[in-house]
């Protein structure tokens, strides 16, 4: 019974540390798209949003 609890709590344990990598890269990429967007505004005076997929 013991190694089943810490096969559950190591398996919740990885879950949880690859939703934290997931999130991370997913900001990251948000904070991208931001950067982009305001070095066109900047650069080139674009006032339209950029389309972004998925």
């Amino acid at each position: 019974m013991q190694q089943l609890a810490q096969w559950i709590f190591g398996s919740r344990e990885t879950a949880a540390c690859n939703a934290r990598g997931a999130a991370l890269e997913l900001s990251r990429g948000r904070v991208e798209r931001a950067e982009v967007e305001a070095y066109l505004v900047e650069r080139y005076g674009a006032t339209r949003r950029i389309p972004t997929t998925g």
